[in-house]
């Protein structure tokens, strides 16, 4: 499910030369631009039994240009409502922003959504959010506004690592970019398909593997 694109800058990517990055960029874009794109994701799951989202979009959170999950939910042909379970892999504001409507309703109203216990406890943790510094303090109230009413519903839950969710589907813990953050890993008829978040896929890092991303070298959680 597409959410939007949006363009970072070269100076993101780290550990290469300016000149071997533009390089590749090159080699790419067929020219050297000063940016790259990249698009904000999410996957919907149709088990026959239950119709799954997994992370919902930036929402408003993000600015103009995010924000369509939900119209690409109806595009596939389903409403929000069929929606039943929402799985976060972690709770960076471009996953978890299209849970709600402008309005702050739950944007699927008969969805509970799951996270992992870590990633629950680290982001509604009131000593962390008093112990953060101030520029990041924003971010822990965001993760509290957005799920305010699924809280006050009683449908935000939490797993521990590794837990089955459904029948051929569990959590695999990937902590790292977040304290709790998760893969779905979902498995039919002898294949299986890892669902996560958090991955930045730029053509120009398939073209080399030496760039690394900024944020893998900082402390990534509270920085959204």
């Amino acid at each position: 499910m597409y959410d939007g694109s949006s363009t970072f800058p070269l100076t993101l990517f780290k550990n290469v030369a300016p000149e071997t990055l533009q390089r590749y960029v090159a080699a790419v874009d067929g020219d050297a631009p000063k940016v790259v794109n990249g698009s904000v994701n999410s996957f919907l799951i149709n088990t026959g039994d239950h119709l799954i989202l997994v992370d919902s979009g930036g929402g408003k959170l993000l600015g103009p240009g995010f924000g369509q999950v939900m119209a690409n939910v109806k595009a596939a042909g389903y409403r929000p409502e069929q929606v039943d379970m929402i799985l976060l892999t972690h709770m960076h504001r471009d996953h978890i922003g299209g849970l709600v409507t402008d309005s702050g309703q739950p944007a699927f109203p008969n969805a509970a959504v799951w996270a992992s216990k870590p990633e629950v406890d680290y982001w509604l943790s009131q000593a962390n959010l008093d112990g953060a510094p101030k520029e990041q303090q924003a971010a822990f109230q965001r993760v509290r506004d957005v799920l305010a009413p699924y809280i006050a519903a009683g449908r935000l839950h939490s797993f521990s690592e590794g837990a089955d969710l459904l029948p051929g589907l569990k959590s695999v813990a990937l902590p790292g970019h977040t304290p709790g953050h998760s893969g779905f890993l979902l498995e039919r008829n002898g294949q299986s398909i890892l669902f996560w978040g958090g991955i930045s896929c730029t053509t120009v890092r398939y073209s080399s593997p030496i760039p690394n991303w900024e944020s893998a070298s900082i402390p990534i959680a509270p920085w959204r």
